[in-house]
């Protein structure tokens, strides 16, 4: 009876996947929030909550899906130019 068990454990542990990763920041380390505060602090205005109170951060994270942004290059620049990263 104990080797039937012992056997069921091992079948049950052997068929256990591990959890999926969780993922990480970008390829260069820049993030939604460090480019939303590297923006901030060179005075960029889209760096600013929205009129509807949604943060850069936010914004950024709901962008992803759809139109990512260039986080590595943002996380860089040295001017508000919305072209800077095309």
């Amino acid at each position: 009876m104990r080797s039937i068990i012992v056997a069921l454990v091992a079948m049950v542990a052997a068929c256990a996947t591990p959890p999926a990763p969780v993922p990480g920041p970008a390829p260069g380390g820049a993030t939604c929030s460090s480019v939303c505060s590297h923006a901030d602090a060179i005075g960029c205005q889209w760096a600013k909550p929205a009129a509807d109170g949604a943060t850069c951060e936010r914004v950024c994270l709901d962008a992803a899906p759809i139109a990512p942004w260039k986080l590595d290059c943002l996380q860089e620049i040295t001017s508000c130019d919305p072209l800077a990263c095309p």
